[in-house]
This record gives C-alpha cells, sequence and structure tokens, in this order.
C-alpha cells in the first residue's frame, strides 16, 4: 500500500491540474457575459444539441475534476456554478436535476449575484419550467438592471411565445422591448441584434429591422445570419440588387448542408414532379433550378431574380420562426414552413384554444378570387407542432390544397399587365450571324401621351436559360404605324438584330414597360437559332407581313389573324441553291394550307416535324385528308439566294386555325426544305 501511494498522489495531482486550468478558463468570462445555452428547451431524452461520444465522455471528464475542486473548496459558488452548467449541458433528466442542485447552492453562497439567477433560469428551462425560469431571470433583472443576459433569455422567452402562433401582437412587442433592454447593456451582442431585426419584420418594420441587421452584419461580417437578415430585410425593401449581395455573401459562409433548404425548390413544383425532383441527382436538382427559376424571373431583362429573392425569404421566416430544436423540427420542413414557403405569409391568422386533449389550432387564410383559401393547423400532440391534423377533415383539405393551389407570389412594384402580340422570324445576317426579325403589337388605347416613351428590352437565352444577349429599345407608341385587326386597332413595332446561333435553340423574352405609368408586358418566344450560312440548302422563316399599298410589305404581321376577304402576305428567302453552267438556279416551291394537328405547348413545329406536316399535307395525310388549299411552282433566279413574297387568298377556307406548310426543293441537287406557320381565319 505505502509503494502504490506517490502513483495516488501523483493521479489526484493531474486531476486537480486539470480542473484548476478549467475553473481558469470559465473564471475569466465576466460573470454577465457568460454565453449560456439560448435554445430551446428539450425532451427528456435529448440533447440539448448533438453531442458526439468523444465530446459526451469530455464532459463527464470534467464534471469529475470540477467535483474534486468542489470538495476541496465547497464554500466556493462560482464552482458550483460550473458545475451547473455542465450537467445542463449534458441534457439529461438526471443532469438537469444535479445541475439545479448545483445552482441552488451557488445562490445559497452568493444569493446578490444576478448570473446565478441566469443560470437557474435556463436550468429551469431545460427542465421546461417556463414559468419559474421567467421569474429567475426576473430576479436576475432585479439583482443587476445591467445584466443583459437575464433581459436577453427574457425577450427570448417572449419571443418563443409569439413564435409559438403568431397570433398574439402584444407578446412580439413585448419580446422586442426586453430584447431592446438587453441591447442597452451588451451593444455589440449579435444574437441580440439579429433577434430584434428579425422581430421587427413581424411589424412590417423593415427600415428599422434593417438597421440592426446592418450592425450585426458590421459587428460580426462573418455571421453568415447577419447576411441573411439582411437580405430578407432589403428584398422587402425592394432593394433587390442589395438584396442578391447580402444572400450571396451569406450563402459563400455557409456550408453545403445549410444551403440546401435555399436551394430546394420542391415545395413550389407541382405534386406529380416533387418526388422526381427529390429523387434526382445532385447535378440534375441543379439544372432542374436554374431552368425554374429562369422561367419564373418577373423581370428576366435584369441580373436579379425577383422571385428567387422572395423564396430565399421565404424559406429564412420559415426557419427561424417555425423550427423547434426540442421535438427536432426544422421549419422549412413542417407543415406551415411548407405553406409560408408555397404562399407566402397568411393574409390573416387565427387562433382557438381547442379542447384540452386535441390541442390548439391556428388558422392561416389567403385571400383569393371569389373568397379565402383556409389552412387549418393544430397542436395535435401538444408539443407546439402546429400540423395538418392526421385524419382529420380539415386536415386533409388543408394538405389537398397545399398540393394543388397554384404558388402565390406578385410582384411587389404594382404595374399593371397589359396584352401584347409578338411574332418573330429567322433569317440570314452578316457575319455567319442569324438575323431575328420581330414585331409587336400594342393595343391602341395604351398609346403615351405627347413625349412619353417606353422601354423594349430583347433579352436572349440559350436552351440551358443563361442571358447570351440583352437589347433596349426606345419606342414612342404614339408615333408607330396602326393595323386594324378584328380585336380592335394596334401599334406595331418592328426591328431586327443579329445574334450569332445557337445549337439547341432558345428563347427571346420580349419586356415592354413604361415606369411611370407602372405598366408593363412580357412575352416568352421560343427560337430554332438556326444558321442560315454553310453550303447546304436553307430556308428562312415562313413570314406573314403587313400589306402596304395593296402589295406585300416587309413588315411582320404580330397579329395573324385574317378574314376570309383578306389576302394571306407570305414572305420567304431561300439561301445556297446551286448555280447551273450559266449562273442560274431552278427551285420548286410548293405550299399547302392545312389543319394542324394539336399541339399543347403550342411552339413552333421543329423543321423535322414541319416536313413531316409538308409531306401528310401535300399527300392527304394519314387518313386521306386533303389539304384547303395547295399549289406548286417552279423558279429561276439568277442567284444561289433569293427572297420572295406571295399572295393566297383566304376565300374558300372555314373560320379557324391552319396550318401553312411550305417547300423548297432545289431541282439541281435534290436538296429540300421546309417551314410551317399558324394562322387563324375569321368570318
Amino acid at each position: 500500500m505505502e509503494r502504490m501511494r506517490p502513483h495516488v498522489e501523483q493521479s489526484l495531482a493531474a486531476t486537480r491540474r486539470a480542473g484548476a486550468l478549467l475553473a481558469l478558463c470559465i473564471v475569466l468570462l465576466p460573470a454577465c457575459a457568460f454565453h449560456p445555452e439560448r435554445r430551446q428547451t428539450v425532451e427528456e431524452s435529448d440533447f440539448i444539441e448533438y453531442v458526439p461520444p468523444e465530446e459526451r465522455r469530455d464532459l463527464e471528464e470534467r464534471i469529475s475534476a470540477l467535483a474534486l475542486e468542489i470538495e476541496r473548496d465547497f464554500k466556493n459558488a462560482e464552482l458550483h456554478r460550473r458545475l451547473s452548467v455542465l450537467y445542463r449541458l449534458q441534457g439529461t433528466p438526471r443532469s438537469r436535476l444535479l445541475s439545479s442542485e448545483e445552482i441552488e447552492r451557488a445562490i445559497m453562497l452568493d444569493p446578490g449575484n444576478a448570473i446565478y439567477r441566469v443560470e437557474k433560469g435556463l436550468t429551469l428551462a431545460a427542465r421546461r419550467f417556463v414559468g419559474e425560469a421567467e421569474a429567475a431571470f426576473l430576479e436576475a433583472t432585479r439583482l443587476d438592471p445591467r445584466c443583459s443576459q437575464a433581459w436577453f433569455q427574457l425577450g427570448r422567452l417572449a419571443r418563443d411565445d409569439y413564435l409559438r402562433t403568431m397570433c398574439h401582437p402584444d407578446r412580439l412587442t413585448k419580446a422586442i422591448d426586453l430584447f431592446d433592454k438587453a441591447l442597452r447593456h451588451n451593444r455589440r451582442d449579435e444574437e441580440t441584434l439579429l433577434n430584434i431585426g428579425f422581430l421587427h419584420s413581424f411589424r412590417h418594420m423593415n427600415r428599422t429591422g434593417l438597421q440592426y441587421a446592418d450592425r450585426a452584419a458590421t459587428y460580426h461580417p462573418h455571421s453568415a445570419r447577419a447576411h441573411l437578415l439582411r437580405g430578407m430585410l432589403r428584398t422587402k425593401l425592394m432593394h433587390f440588387d442589395e438584396a442578391a449581395a447580402s444572400y450571396t455573401s451569406a450563402f459563400l459562409l455557409m456550408a453545403d448542408e445549410e444551403r440546401k433548404p435555399y436551394e430546394n425548390i420542391a415545395p413550389l413544383l407541382p405534386r406529380d414532379e416533387r418526388e422526381l425532383y427529390l429523387s434526382s441527382l445532385p447535378a440534375k436538382r441543379a439544372d432542374w433550378n436554374r431552368r425554374f427559376w429562369a422561367e419564373n424571373d418577373p423581370t428576366p431583362a435584369t441580373e436579379v431574380n425577383e422571385r428567387l429573392l422572395e423564396h430565399y425569404t421565404r424559406v429564412l421566416i420559415a426557419d427561424w420562426a417555425l423550427s423547434n430544436e426540442r421535438i427536432d423540427l426544422v421549419g422549412s420542413q413542417s407543415d406551415r414552413g411548407a405553406t409560408l414557403i408555397r404562399f407566402g405569409p397568411p393574409d390573416n391568422t387565427y387562433f382557438d384554444l381547442g379542447s384540452g386533449t386535441s390541442g390548439a389550432w391556428v388558422v392561416w387564410s389567403y385571400a383569393v378570387p371569389g373568397g379565402a383559401m383556409r389552412l387549418y393547423f393544430n397542436d395535435e400532440f401538444l408539443n407546439g407542432d402546429y400540423h395538418f391534423p392526421i385524419g382529420d377533415h380539415y386536415g386533409e383539405v388543408s394538405r389537398r390544397m397545399l398540393e394543388t393551389a397554384p404558388p402565390r407570389y406578385e410582384y411587389p412594384v404594382a404595374y399593371a399587365s397589359f396584352p401584347i402580340a409578338v411574332e418573330m422570324a429567322e433569317l440570314r445576317g452578316g457575319d455567319e450571324r442569324t438575323r431575328i426579325e420581330f414585331s409587336l403589337a400594342i393595343p391602341d388605347s395604351l398609346r403615351a401621351p405627347a413625349g412619353g416613351r417606353w422601354n423594349l428590352i430583347l433579352t436572349f437565352f440559350d436552351s440551358e436559360w443563361n442571358r447570351f444577349s440583352q437589347d433596349r429599345l426606345t419606342l414612342r407608341p404614339d408615333s408607330l404605324p396602326s393595323i386594324e385587326k378584328s380585336g380592335g386597332r394596334y401599334r406595331v413595332c418592328s426591328g431586327a438584330i443579329e445574334i450569332l446561333p445557337r445549337e439547341l435553340g432558345g428563347t427571346c423574352v420580349l419586356e415592354l414597360v413604361h415606369d411611370r405609368d407602372r405598366k408593363r408586358a412580357a412575352r416568352r418566344y421560343p427560337l430554332a437559332m438556326r444558321a442560315m450560312h454553310g453550303r447546304s440548302l436553307k430556308l428562312s422563316s415562313v413570314r406573314f407581313t403587313i400589306p402596304a399599298d395593296g402589295d406585300c410589305g416587309g413588315a411582320l404581321d404580330p397579329i395573324p389573324l385574317y378574314s376570309r376577304r383578306d389576302a394571306l402576305c407570305l414572305g420567304y428567302d431561300v439561301y445556297n441553291l446551286k448555280l447551273d453552267a450559266g449562273g442560274a438556279s431552278r427551285y420548286r416551291v410548293t405550299y399547302a394550307i392545312r389543319k394542324p394537328d394539336p399541339d399543347p405547348g403550342g411552339s413552333p413545329a421543329s423543321p423535322r416535324r414541319t416536313l413531316a406536316h409538308m409531306w401528310e399535307s401535300i399527300r392527304g395525310g394519314t387518313r386521306g385528308e386533303k389539304p384547303y388549299a395547295e399549289a406548286s411552282f417552279e423558279q429561276r433566279a439568277d442567284a444561289g439566294a433569293v427572297s420572295e413574297s406571295l399572295q393566297i387568298d383566304l376565300a374558300s377556307l372555314e373560320p379557324g386555325v391552319y396550318l401553312l406548310v411550305l417547300l423548297v426543293e432545289d431541282l439541281a441537287t435534290g436538296e429540300s426544305a421546309a417551314e410551317s406557320r399558324r394562322f387563324t381565319v375569321t368570318g
């Protein structure tokens, strides 16, 4: 035994040194600056946060070392407080009970220390004794009115009380007031600044909230949460360029896992697409995201997608307001979170206490044409998770609405939309480029007053929805030529631009905006973007043109709607015809007018499809139908490229939609090319 004593003493000495180092580290922290646990309480079997096994063992070792310190200095209140913190961080029922005992000992030894009351409140909150926790925090403020942590924890309790249902504005006001008191005594605290800024957004005081978010980002530039909050508040203030920059800064500071809720568009997709999206590989989902946001950009002419910023904002609100770590609930994945992401914040909210066994109800109401859409959330399991109740009529109806109702979003700037008609055609341009001619019709009633100018923006996207070209024009509708159609009188704007062709085609988005009168129109027009140069036979788009002085003019007709008394003006260009020894070319032109096959997409047919239509038309179709009109004639030209026009009498056609198919054959080489275009005949 005597030989073993030195080894025991050495072991005890090492343990004492470890305990002394731990004590020194904690003592160096100022009392009210100690960072208490700010997360919500946990269930009996949960940890406050996931603690890996190795860290759990470290906690046990630290507790053992500190317990030895207390044996030697039992009347040291600070040692009891530190042991209480370690017990609380263990997060088990027994450890939280031991935490309460240790903090009570600390208070008995030093009853005037405010931070001990804060620690007592945190332990009580972890045990889900919220009322007693609030009393402990209040006692801390009585002992030390300058203790910011006590005011912060009171604000946190009031915040959680409000966010549980978001139906009691007095609790929101109380939370902001308490956080303000905490901030007076700790001006740079990140959590306090973020809480005040976030809660102000629920009072629609976004400019005030942004001031706090800016301070948080200034004091803590590497805080992703501060940049996220700035992005959210700037989006609400319609500072879209700055909001996009804030979100970009935040995402650069976040791990991949943290960014996933913001990148997930599943809540916005139709039900039949949602599972396919979620089961896709990451690369496929990224491509899906890019296309989705390009197609859902309210202002394609700008680099900023306001709808995407609104999505980020809704995800942030869902995660910050609706998450509940006690029950492992991620806000954006909850029923209320999915509703908020899809439809935005509700127009009205209602609260009902329910019965003692069924739990309280929260109802979110959205204004829709003809009434209101209401979704019902129930605290069915009495744990604070308001969700669509299982096996309940209101829950089933609410779930069906979430899955079937279209996402709700309105561009925040109140522009009045109006219809425009657009036609485009592809011809050969210079320097291997394709010439895109366009024409749009503006209702004559929208003519700008004298001196009034409109902006026309043409933005071109490739097949992957990458923007590669943009042109901006200024026009005055009152100075444009007009046309008469059965729908009324229209002003016509025509023009052309040249771009490099894209193998897989793309889309042109045309936007017509009058900022002063807040009027805006937009149209998406799919284009093949074919190369018109090379050596093979090429045929331009079929162009319906506006008659001029009894003949066919050169401007595209943006509204291919004609009466039976009209003549259809048709224009086309042929390129790369083979010249014979005499420098002449010979080719055959055939056209046919037939009823089009159903085309759900409504997009222009591809050359292969138009060629198939052509042969069906000429040969009478698969069922033996004859085209309504057809003609074929041979032509000679003194060049390898020709530009021609035709006038076609429509008197024999009944009212309806028709497809004109044009086929050109080079008689020297046997090559052929076909194009088609739809038009409508009225009575």
